[in-house]
């Protein structure tokens, strides 16, 4: 377990660059560049300031939601936004959070989440596949592989 072993650089948002659509940048995880837009959603978190994970991140000065802004506009580069909590009570101008990539990130979460916490991590999750109403596959989705999958001991097809 690391504990955010990050490669930081600072800069103005205002520096940012937009990217078209048949440009990729470096950053982009591969995985998630062509991912179906309306299977991202936002988790946000709270906690006391201790992220877990081996990560790259950049640190930037500007407005807290033109941040998340973009990487809502941009999930397969960006895993998240973090800042400090009592930031957004601040002039735009004197905001800071830093983006974390999506690119070769193992794990990067908090560690000890709390309600009332001084950070706050906005991240960007995808949802590749639905969740199954009572853990059951649907019969039409069976066949005789499936029929003998087990998950936590127990088999897919039977639930809880």
């Amino acid at each position: 377990m690391m504990f955010g072993r990050n490669k930081l650089s600072r800069r103005s948002a205002s520096m940012k660059k937009g990217l078209t659509s048949s440009e990729h940048d470096e950053d982009e995880d591969p995985d998630y560049r062509n991912g179906e837009p309306h299977k991202w959603e936002t988790k946000t978190v709270r906690y006391k300031g201790m992220l877990v994970g081996d990560f790259k991140s950049e640190d930037v000065v500007g407005s807290i939601s033109e941040g998340i802004e973009t990487m809502k506009k941009q999930p397969a580069k960006y895993l998240a936004v973090k800042y400090a909590t009592q930031d957004l009570d601040l002039p735009e101008t004197e905001q800071a959070f830093t983006f974390i990539f999506r690119k070769d990130v193992f794990q990067c979460a908090p560690m000890d989440p709390e309600p009332d916490g001084a950070f706050t991590l906005v991240s960007m999750v995808y949802e590749r596949l639905p969740k199954l109403k009572n853990n059951v596959l649907p019969k039409k989705q069976r066949d005789k592989y499936t029929d003998s999958m087990l998950w936590k001991g127990k088999k897919i097809t039977h639930g809880q």
